[in-house]
């Protein structure tokens, strides 16, 4: 760190106070109130982005008001890494309040800029501090003596606001990546319904459709095998939404129900999860994971696409599940499930191309996007602790 950033208390520039509490009967309505959630998803609160609304008296919204540059921190949450979180107000707000699950600080002076303050006080050395100061009974908990006593390096205000620029700049290119990924999974799930369904087809080309229940086109795998761990998958490496799989982290010598290249895997426990995967190696899962292997009426990655969708996910969830807590798909149900699919395995496997060409293109923005934040951690610690200096 470098020597001419003075350390400095936070509670040098911020006063702290709780927040308000009141009964369930009193939200919903009324004045807008800054809430938790608003603070854990927002590292800097708009006007639009404060949703909640609360009853209250001219008097409590005088003793809990809250002013465009006040930073509110996370004041309990169920884990300590989820304590300490902060958004600052970069609107303001007429007779707007702040919830008692909040810490409001309210600037004492002029040292840290506003926009500054969306990223501060998200340093490594500052949430440890944070985390590891908590109390923790049934919840975990801080309070604005701990957060006053925690120091920050302060640069000067030229430099605040460039670092404030420059990861603003990241923030906006990371929300746009998000956006266009967002944009891209609902036109693909969109042709998925129209397409896989029997709706339409790709390009308008013409082609005899039929419909037979699952187990006229598919069975589950049974034969066990051994495996090396990077070729295990359980229900906690596959991804939800359909996104994939990622690696497994136990033990190096693992043995489950066999699976092939091209097997479609469906993670079997809370099916709304929806953890559905095409396989491209073979390995083995856990017994929580179906393996589903095509016959030679449908195409291996046609059969993936009548799966990985949500009327699948629907029909398993409204008839086909056992269980509250956990519900587990019922194998037999799910076998009987409806599939429209062209006759022409050549159709089937056009469609299928089209499909994974969309997933590809969503793939590869994903990488991107986990990238970008990857490397705007990255460089928030660098450029808020000075280990990197941005020229002013």
């Amino acid at each position: 760190m470098v020597n001419d950033w003075p350390l400095v208390p936070i509670g040098q520039f911020l006063d702290f106070k709780n927040g308000l509490n009141k009964g369930k009967a009193f939200f919903g309505y009324g004045t807008p109130i800054v809430n938790y959630t608003d603070v854990y998803h927002h590292s800097g609160l708009h006007s639009g982005d404060i949703q909640g609304k609360v009853s209250l008296s001219s008097d409590e919204i005088k003793r809990f008001e809250v002013k465009k540059g006040d930073v509110f921190f996370t004041r309990t949450s169920e884990t300590p890494e989820e304590v300490g979180l902060s958004a600052v107000l970069l609107d303001d707000i007429e007779d707007c309040a702040f919830s008692g699950f909040v810490l409001r600080g309210r600037p004492k002076n002029e040292m840290l800029l506003p926009e500054y303050c969306q990223y501060c006080f998200s340093t490594k050395a500052v949430r440890q501090a944070i985390i590891s100061n908590c109390t923790y009974t049934t919840r975990a908990l801080t309070n604005g003596r701990v957060l006053s006593a925690i120091e920050i390096p302060v640069p000067p205000k030229k430099e605040q606001k460039a670092i404030a620029d420059a990861l603003s700049e990241m923030e906006e290119y990371i929300s746009s990546l998000k956006q266009l990924i967002e944009k891209k999974r609902a036109i693909r799930d969109g042709v998925i319904t129209e397409v896989v369904m029997g709706k339409t087809t790709i390009d308008g080309h013409d082609c005899r459709w039929t419909q037979v229940e699952l187990n006229k086109l598919a069975s589950f795998r049974k034969d066990r095998t051994h495996s090396q761990r990077r070729h295990y998958i359980s229900t906690e490496n596959m991804k939800q939404m359909f996104a994939g799989v990622t690696s497994y982290e136990g033990t190096e010598q693992v043995d489950g129900i066999a699976f092939y290249s091209g097997d479609t895997l469906i993670a079997n426990i809370r099916p709304y999860l929806k953890k559905v995967w095409s396989a491209d190696f073979c390995g083995c899962c856990s017994a929580d994971v179906l393996a589903l292997v095509g016959n030679d009426r449908i195409v291996p990655k046609f059969l993936y696409y009548c799966i990985a969708n949500d009327q699948f996910i629907n029909y398993v969830m409204k008839g086909g599940v056992k269980g509250i807590k956990m519900p587990r798909g019922d194998k037999k149900y799910i076998m009987q499930y409806p599939v429209r699919l062209p006759i022409d395995l050549n159709e089937q496997q056009m469609i299928a191309d089209a499909l994974t060409s969309m997933d590809e293109e969503i793939k590869a923005l994903d990488a991107e996007h986990e990238k970008m934040i990857q490397i705007r951690e990255g460089a928030m610690d660098d450029l808020l602790t000075g280990q990197v200096r941005l020229s002013v």
